[in-house]
C-alpha cells in the first residue's frame, strides 16, 4: 500500500509539472508567422548622390534598392497589442561611409517629441534598431543586447538618436552633428498621411566605434575587430528592429499622460519577446543585414586599438535592461532596447515557455520524492 501511495504521489506531481509547463508554453504564434531572415544590402560607390535627405523615399527606389515588409507577422509584442494593419516599410544601403536606412511607418496615433525636449528619444514614438557588428555580440553569447540605436522625431523636425553604447553609458546623438570630424548620423524626418517617417545614415565609424568600446568595457577580446568587404567577404549585422507606440493625452488638470499602445521587434523565434531576459539576445534579433560587393572595398573606418582600461571581471549575462544602463534607460520598457518609461513597462513580462518552469518542475519532483521518502520511514 505504501508503495502503491508513493507513486501515487510521484505521478501526480509529476502531471502538474508538464501541465505548467503546458501552459506556460500555450502562446502560439499568428497563422503565417516567421522570422523575417536575411535581407541583402548591395553596396554602391555613388549612394551618396543618388540619395536626398528630403523625406521622400522615391530616390531610394530609383536607386534600385528594395523595401522589406515588417508587421505583425515577423514582429511580436512583448507590451500591448499590436494592431493587425501595424507595419513598416524599411530600406537598407550601403556606401563605404554609412550605413543607410530609411522607413515609413503606419500609426495612427502619433507622439512627438517636442522642440524644447533635449532627453533624446524616450517617451515618445521611436523606432529603435539594434545591430550586433559582424555578429560579434552573437558569437560571444553574453550579450543581452549588442549596441541598440533609438529614434524619434521632434515637431522641429530634428532627429533625436540615443544608443546604448556600454553597460555604463547612453549617448544622445543629433543628425548633421559632427563627432571628431565625422558626421555620425544623417537624417530626415517626415509627416506621413498614415504615419511618420525618416531617412536615416549612420556612419561606419559610429557603428565600429561603439560596437569596440561595448566589447572591451565587458572584458571581450577586440583583436581583428575590423570590416572587411569584397567578392568573398560579406559584412553582417544582426538586426533587431523595434517599435514604441504611445500617445499622449492631456489630462483636466493641464498635465500630460503618457500611454504606451504596443511595444513590439523582430524576434528568432516566437515566445521568446515574452521574456526580457531571452528577447533580445543578439543571437535571437531575427534579422541578418548582408552587405555584399563585387570587388574590395576599403570601408571608412579609423580602427582602434584596444587599451589597458577595459575591466577584466567576467561580463554579467543579466538583462541590459533600462536597469543597467542610464537613468533614461531606467525610464522606459521593460522590453530591452534602450527603452525606458512608464509603469506599464518597467513591470518585469511574466515568464512563457518550459523554461520558465523549470525551477518549478524541480521543486515539484524533489517535494514528490521527499514525500515517498516519507511515507516509507513511517511505520
Amino acid at each position: 500500500m505504501k508503495k502503491v501511495l508513493t507513486w501515487g504521489l510521484c505521478v501526480v506531481m509529476l502531471i502538474s509539472v508538464f501541465s505548467v509547463c503546458a501552459f506556460a508554453a500555450d502562446e502560439e504564434a499568428p497563422a503565417g508567422w516567421a522570422a523575417f531572415g536575411d535581407i541583402t544590402i548591395t553596396y554602391d560607390s555613388e549612394l551618396s548622390s543618388k540619395i536626398t535627405f528630403d523625406g521622400q523615399f522615391n530616390d531610394w527606389t530609383e536607386a534600385g534598392i528594395k523595401s522589406n515588409e515588417i508587421d505583425a507577422l515577423n514582429m511580436q509584442a512583448w507590451t500591448g497589442t499590436m494592431p493587425d494593419d501595424f507595419s513598416i516599410t524599411t530600406y537598407f544601403a550601403a556606401d563605404a561611409e554609412y550605413l543607410y536606412i530609411a522607413f515609413n511607418i503606419t500609426d495612427s496615433t502619433k507622439s512627438i517629441a517636442p522642440s524644447s525636449e533635449t532627453e533624446g528619444t524616450y517617451g515618445f514614438d521611436a523606432f529603435q534598431i539594434q545591430l550586433d557588428f559582424n555578429e560579434k555580440f552573437a558569437a560571444e553569447e553574453a550579450f543581452n543586447r549588442a549596441v541598440f540605436y533609438s529614434f524619434a522625431r521632434r515637431e522641429d523636425g530634428q532627429m533625436a538618436v540615443t544608443v546604448n553604447e556600454s553597460d555604463a553609458n547612453d549617448g544622445v546623438y543629433w543628425a548633421g552633428q559632427e563627432y571628431d570630424g565625422v558626421v555620425y548620423v544623417k537624417g530626415a524626418c517626415t509627416e506621413l498621411a498614415n504615419g511618420w517617417g525618416a531617412e536615416l545614415a549612420l556612419s561606419w565609424q559610429m557603428l565600429y566605434n561603439q560596437a569596440f568600446d561595448k566589447l572591451e568595457w565587458n572584458g571581450y577580446s577586440t583583436d581583428g575587430f575590423e570590416l572587411n568587404l569584397g567578392p568573398n567577404t560579406e559584412l553582417k549585422l544582426g538586426a533587431l528592429v523595434c517599435y514604441l507606440d504611445r500617445e499622449h493625452v492631456e489630462n483636466e488638470d493641464g498635465t500630460t499622460a503618457e500611454n504606451l499602445i504596443f511595444a513590439a521587434g523582430t524576434i528568432e523565434e516566437y515566445g521568446q519577446m515574452s521574456d526580457a531576459s531571452t528577447g533580445f539576445w543578439p543571437e535571437s534579433a531575427g534579422i541578418i543585414l548582408k552587405v555584399i560587393s563585387d570587388e574590395d572595398v576599403a570601408i571608412s573606418v579609423e580602427t582602434k586599438e584596444p587599451t589597458t582600461d577595459a575591466p577584466t571581471e567576467e561580463p554579467t549575462t543579466a538583462p541590459e535592461g533600462e536597469s543597467d544602463t542610464s537613468e533614461d534607460d531606467d525610464d522606459e520598457t521593460t522590453e530591452a532596447p534602450t527603452t525606458a518609461g512608464t509603469s506599464e513597462e518597467t513591470d518585469a513580462p511574466e515568464e512563457s515557455g518550459c523554461k520558465s518552469v523549470a525551477g518549478i518542475g524541480a521543486i515539484a519532483i524533489v517535494s514528490a520524492l521527499g514525500a515517498a521518502v516519507v511515507i516509507k520511514k513511517r511505520k
